[in-house]
């Protein structure tokens, strides 16, 4: 796998990871807890506050080795195109009407 290609698997990854954080924390807390571009990365870095400690998030530090300010510059993109949306203040959702059908390619 070269060049585009690979970017854009990695950011399959990446976004994938995202969409994990924010389903699993909307899931488990029945929407209730508040969700920022800045915590989705924080969790995906270097994990959770006290807060959520006791919730089950299986990306919990999947990219421990990068910086939070990166992946909330992803999170915004995906805010931007309309796969991530914002309900109320900072409380990040998935778009169920930008999402692909499965088995398609965005």
């Amino acid at each position: 796998m070269r060049g585009t290609a690979h970017i854009r698997a990695v950011e399959d990854y990446v976004d994938q990871a995202i969409f994990s954080v924010v389903a699993s924390l909307r899931a488990q807390t029945s929407g209730s807890v508040e969700l920022s571009v800045s915590e989705v990365a924080k969790i995906l870095t270097s994990g959770r506050s006290n807060a959520e400690s006791d919730l089950h998030i299986e990306a919990e530090r999947r990219f421990a080795y990068s910086r939070q300010p990166c992946l909330g510059v992803r999170v915004n993109e995906l805010l931007q195109s309309g796969f991530l949306q914002m309900e109320g203040y900072e409380c990040l959702n998935i778009s169920t009407s930008q999402l692909p059908e499965a088995g398609s390619n965005r």
